[in-house]
């Protein structure tokens, strides 16, 4: 006999039924479709036989299970909407273990896919009333990145997609595949800058910007359920916080390919500006010959108001000069406590940058590390400004000077203290 479930289509064959003590029908269904529900409406042989009041779903795996019941450690967490094809989805994932050389000899780590790693026949009870509880947050958690797969802009769309950017905002990595293109916030295992900045040269850029217009209020899911449990997650979360973290997010991730291209617009700076819950921003534009002056100056409008902690890769940037730095320093506001700037090879700053960037270290400042080796003009005026200027907040120094007029690098506060005794 054929079971069927009204509403979704599900289907299975029976395996017996009987009648119990209280007088309730028992049947047995081994599930091929879908899934079974209490209170559905229920057709056994299209006979209908009213909603069953109780499920019993023993014995109920996932297809991970299926495979091997060895636990594996995910290193990645999958985020992709499921009307994306199966084809795509793989095609994705290939591509970002090819490229993130996953497949090596002696490499750990795998992918958690939620369709495959969760019991979709007690899809429910898995979640359970606490979505922080369940093991797909604890996935989300535990991995070192995200993967986000796109086929299409309906992925920026998707209700489930918009709280695992979010909920995953401040993993290491976050790695988005396109048509076998791939952007990352991080490069990838022995790729320099440059290679970075090639391999994400084809990413669709329209699609991109999807991005940062990701609204969860406007967003999409499928199951009642799931509406309902994000709409309160969202409210309680605030609504506001969720898209600005999610939005800012990929506005920063798109910022290298936006410089290239020379597309930064008043949206993408005005997108990562108005995060005000965000408290680190970290950014990497090595090598891109674009990044001058006027660069730096809208980089500079667009930092948040609450940043704590503030890394720059900047080197190589070869035609910054000491105004773009004055931009930059006249706008990081007065909560840093952590503050990385990397300027080696940017051979057009003098000692005012150093003075400027000293004028403007702000009393919470804790940890403090500057890199201007090469930058042949630097030399002992800049470091006399940065010790008339020094935050006695500071208590972790390291500095690179090689190949200025100072020609030393300091590894410690205790050597830049030994340096200012001498000099």
């Amino acid at each position: 006999m054929d079971a069927q479930r009204l509403r979704s289509g599900a289907v299975g064959t029976t395996q017996g039924a009987e009648v119990m003590a209280d007088g309730r029908l028992a049947v047995s269904v081994d599930v091929t479709h879908g899934s079974f529900v209490a209170g559905d409406g229920l057709f056994i042989d299209s006979i209908a036989v009213g909603g069953p009041e109780e499920i019993d779903l023993t014995g109920s795996i996932s297809y991970k299970e299926f495979l091997s019941p060895k636990p594996c450690i995910a290193q990645w967490y999958c985020c992709h909407w499921w009307g994306e094809s199966l084809d795509s989805f793989v095609s994705s994932c290939q591509t970002h273990a090819q490229l993130r050389r996953r497949g090596s000899p002696g490499s750990a780590g795998g992918y958690w896919v939620a369709a495959f790693a969760m019991r979709q026949h007690e899809l429910r009870e898995e979640l359970g009333p606490d979505l922080k509880e369940s093991p797909f947050y604890d996935a989300l958690r535990l991995a070192d990145g995200i993967l986000l797969t796109v086929d299409s802009e309906e992925v920026f769309r998707r209700t489930w997609c918009h709280y695992e950017l979010y909920a995953g905002s401040d993993l290491k990595h976050l790695d988005v595949v396109c048509n076998g293109a791939m952007l990352s916030r991080t490069g990838l295992p022995g790729e320099s800058m440059v290679a970075k900045q090639l391999r994400e040269k084809g990413f669709d850029w329209e699609l991109l910007l999807k991005g940062l217009t990701m609204n969860c209020e406007a967003s999409r899911a499928t199951v009642l359920a799931d509406r309902r449990m994000f709409a309160a997650i969202f409210d309680q979360e605030g609504t506001l916080k969720v898209d600005e973290t999610v939005c800012s997010t990929f506005a920063l991730l798109a910022w290298p390919q936006a410089v290239k291209r020379g597309l930064v617009s008043t949206q993408l700076i005005e997108t990562v500006a108005s995060d005000v819950n965000r408290e680190a921003l970290e950014l990497s534009l090595a090598h891109l010959q674009e990044f001058q002056d006027p660069g730096m100056l809208q980089l500079a409008q667009s930092l948040p108001p609450n940043l704590t902690k503030l890394k720059l890769g900047l080197e190589g940037c070869h035609e910054l000069t000491d105004q773009g730095v004055k931009a930059l320093a006249n706008r990081w506001g007065t909560k840093l406590k952590h503050l990385y700037l990397d300027f080696v090879g940017c051979g057009k700053l003098t000692d005012a940058s150093l003075s400027v960037l000293a004028q403007n270290l702000p009393p919470t400042l804790t940890d403090l590390e500057l890199h201007m080796a090469g930058c042949v003009l630097v030399g002992p005026p800049g470091m006399e400004h940065l010790k008339k200027h020094w935050p006695k907040s500071v208590k972790v120094f390291r500095a690179s000077f090689k190949a200025t007029k100072l020609n030393r690098n300091f590894m410690t506060l205790q050597d830049l203290e030994d340096y200012w005794r001498e000099s």
